[in-house]
């Protein structure tokens, strides 16, 4: 799927995530030269494992023989005002700005149980696991939590995190859910709910 539909040009932001970790790995080599992709999310903790967006964008870039970039940012940071200060860095907002107008986005979908990346990496802690499951929230969609009709929930949260939120895609040509196993059930029926993938 994702190799019939990136066209030489696009830019393509891809999220984080074990899943499409893996997706990206077996993408076969494509000539896509003038093609661009670009992370989503910053960093999830200062592990170099496979979930980390920076890795599966310079491996997509390799399979497409094309330029990538990387956004130099944890997910998440201490406060909004530290957000404010990496936002105001030039190289950090460009990462940004061509992730939220990207043609094509390759997205994760995520459960909210203390099996999720999100949680095994400590980014959302106890108390903010607690906040989003009190909003109806059932599922993590390319960096945003959905109840389970996939309606956007509030979290204080977002207050911190760099990345590109699923309702800053809405003019990707298309926008990709990549997901695997019977406990996502829930999560992926959330997020063909709310509309927010034109591919799953």
């Amino acid at each position: 799927l994702i190799e019939n539909l990136v066209t030489d040009g696009d830019i393509v932001g891809v999220n984080a995530g074990t899943t499409l970790s893996d997706t990206c790995e077996v993408v076969r080599s494509l000539p896509r030269p003038h093609s661009l992709v670009v992370p989503l999310v910053g960093g999830l903790g200062p592990s170099g494992a496979r979930w980390q967006a920076n890795l599966s964008t310079r491996t997509l870039a390799q399979r497409l023989g094309c330029e990538y970039l990387q956004l130099n940012a944890p997910a998440f940071v201490s406060s909004a005002g530290t957000k404010q200060s990496l936002l105001d860095e030039a190289e950090i907002r460009d990462v940004l700005r061509k992730g939220s107008t990207c043609d094509l986005a390759i997205v994760g979908i995520g459960e909210l149980t203390g099996q999720s990346t999100l949680m095994q990496t400590g980014l959302i802690d106890a108390d903010a696991h607690a906040e989003l499951l009190s909003r109806g929230a059932v599922a993590d969609v390319g960096n945003s939590f959905v109840d389970a009709d996939g309606a956007l929930v509030p979290f204080s949260g977002y207050d911190r995190m760099i990345g590109v939120k699923v309702d800053e895609l809405q003019d990707a040509r298309a926008v990709v859910g990549v997901a695997a196993g019977a406990a996502k059930a829930a999560a992926i029926r959330a997020a063909l709910r709310g509309g927010w993938l034109t591919h799953f």
